[in-house]
C-alpha cells in the first residue's frame, strides 16, 4: 500500500510533496476523467450508433465507480487507519493458552475470594507455569501469515495483469487502425487513432494535432487509475479475509479450552485456567464483531453504490459483447466483463464466508462442556451465544446482505436490464 502511494510519509518535506501530488492526482483521476468521459458520452449521441452509446455508457459507469471509491477513500482515510489498527491489534494472541498451572495464593492472600479476582491481577500477580509449546499460538501465526501472503499475491497478480493489459492496449492502438472524423479545431476531416477506451480530449488529438499528448494522457489515466484504484478496491475484501482468519483461529481456540492443563492442581485452579481461556476467546470474538460494525458504518453506502453501478456495468458490457467487430474489441470488453464480475464475486464470497465462520464459532462454543463451570462463566457463555445467534454480515445500507445470493441476484438483474435495452433498441431501429 505504501509503495503504491496509499500511505503518506509521516513528516518533513516528503509529506508536503506527497500531499500536493496526491491532491492533483486524485482530482485528475476521479473528477477530471469523469468529466471527460461525460463529455465524450454526450458527443457520441450525434452518431446515432447504439453500440457506441452503450460503450460510452460503460466507460462513464466504470469511471464513476473508480472515481467515487478513490474520493471516498481519500475522505475517510483516518477511519480506515482506525480499522486497520484494530485488525492488526497486538492483543490478538493466545499466550494464555500456554498456561498449564496456576497459583493465585499470592494474589488473594485470604482477603479476597479467588472467584472475585480480576484477570489483570491474576495475570500480573499469580504464579503461572507455561508449557514448552503452544500449538494454538503457532496455528495463529501460521494462519495470519498465510492470509497476508494470499491477499498480497492476489493484489500483485491483479496489478501485474492490469499493467500488462494496459501496455498491450496501448501498443495495439499506437500501431493499429486509423479512422476519419470531423475535427472541430481545424474545421475539416482528420485522421485519428482508433482507441477502445477513447474519451473527450480538450485539444486537437488528431494526427495533425497533438496526437503524442493524447497518447500520454491516455497512458497516465489508465496506469494512474489502475494503480490507485486496485489497492483501494482490495481494502474491504482484504480486511474481511483477515477477519475470516481471526474467526477461524478463535474457533480453533475453543477446541483447546480443556487441553494442556496440569491435573496436579486443584479443580478450582483448573476451572480458573479454563475461564481465562474462554474469556480471551470471547473478547476476541467481540472485537471481530466491533470491527465488522465499523466496516458497516464506513462501507455501507459505498457497497450499495458499487453493487448498483456494477449491475449496470454487467448489463452494458453484456449488450456490447455480441457486437464486437474484431479480436481486439473482444479481448478488451471480455477483460472488462471478467474484471467487473470478479470484483463483485470476491466481495460477496468473503462476506458470505465470514458469516458462515461466525456461525460455526457459535456451534463450537456451545459444544464446550460448560455445564460444570462456575455460574459467572455460564452466564458469560449464555450471553455470548445469544449475541452470535443472529447472523452477522456486511450489508448495503441495511437493505440486503452482501453474500453469494446477492451476487446471483445481481447477475439476474443485469440480464433483465439487458433484455429490456435490447428489445427497446430493436423497436427503435424498426
Amino acid at each position: 500500500m505504501k509503495y503504491l502511494g496509499c500511505n503518506p510519509p509521516k513528516r518533513g518535506y516528503k509529506r508536503a510533496v506527497y500531499i500536493i501530488f496526491a491532491i492533483f492526482h486524485i482530482l485528475c483521476i476521479s473528477i477530471v476523467l469523469n468529466a471527460l468521459d461525460w463529455l465524450e458520452f454526450v458527443r457520441v449521441f450525434r452518431y446515432n450508433d447504439m453500440k457506441l452509446i452503450m460503450l460510452r455508457a460503460t466507460m462513464v459507469l466504470f469511471s464513476l465507480v473508480m472515481g467515487q471509491r478513490i474520493l471516498l477513500f481519500a475522505c475517510t482515510f483516518k477511519k480506515y487507519q482506525i480499522i486497520k489498527d484494530a485488525v492488526k491489534r497486538s492483543s490478538f494472541n493466545f499466550e494464555c493458552f500456554g498456561i498449564n498451572n496456576i497459583n493465585v495464593d499470592s494474589v488473594s492472600n485470604g482477603s479476597c475470594r479467588k472467584e472475585k479476582l480480576s484477570f489483570s491481577s491474576i495475570w500480573t500477580g499469580a504464579k503461572l507455569s507455561f508449557s514448552e509449546s503452544n500449538e494454538l499460538e503457532s496455528f495463529r501465526l501460521k494462519s495470519m501469515v498465510e492470509m497476508g501472503a494470499r491477499c498480497s499475491a492476489i493484489l500483485n497478480a491483479e496489478i501485474a495483469l492490469c499493467v500488462i493489459l494496459s501496455i498491450f492496449w496501448n501498443y495495439k492502438e499506437t500501431h493499429g487502425e486509423l479512422f476519419e472524423d470531423y475535427n472541430p479545431y481545424l474545421n475539416k476531416t482528420s485522421l485519428y487513432r482508433k482507441t477502445q477506451l477513447r474519451f473527450y480530449m480538450p485539444f486537437d488529438s488528431s494526427l495533425e494535432g497533438h496526437d503524442a499528448l493524447a497518447t500520454c494522457v491516455t497512458l497516465y489515466t489508465r496506469f494512474g487509475i489502475l494503480l490507485l484504484f486496485l489497492p483501494i478496491d482490495s481494502v474491504l475484501p482484504s480486511i474481511l479475509a483477515f477477519l475470516i482468519a481471526q474467526t477461524r483461529i478463535v474457533q480453533e481456540a475453543f477446541k483447546y479450552v480443556d487441553k494442556n492443563i496440569s491435573p496436579s492442581q486443584s479443580p478450582r485452579n483448573v476451572f480458573l485456567i479454563k475461564e481465562i481461556r474462554i474469556v480471551k476467546c470471547i473478547n476476541e470474538l467481540q472485537e471481530i464483531y466491533r470491527i465488522l460494525d465499523m466496516l458497516q458504518n464506513l462501507y455501507s453506502f459505498q457497497t450499495l453504490l458499487q453493487c448498483g453501478l456494477g449491475t449496470f456495468l454487467l448489463c452494458t458490457l453484456g449488450y456490447i459483447a455480441p457486437m464486437v467487430s474484431d479480436g481486439s474489441e473482444l479481448f478488451c470488453f471480455g477483460t472488462f466483463l471478467i474484471a467487473v464480475t470478479e470484483e463483485i464475486f470476491i466481495l460477496s464470497y468473503v462476506s458470505n464466508t465470514l458469516t458462515i465462520e461466525l456461525q460455526n464459532v457459535a456451534i463450537d462454543l456451545y459444544n464446550i462442556e460448560w455445564d460444570s463451570y462456575p455460574i459467572r462463566v455460564k452466564k458469560l457463555i449464555e450471553f455470548t451465544l445469544r449475541r452470535i445467534q443472529k447472523p452477522a454480515s456486511l450489508t448495503a445500507c441495511k437493505l440486503f446482505n452482501i453474500d453469494l445470493a446477492v451476487f446471483i441476484q445481481m447477475l439476474q438483474t443485469a440480464y433483465s436490464f439487458y433484455t429490456v435495452i435490447s428489445s427497446t433498441s430493436e423497436k427503435l431501429v424498426a
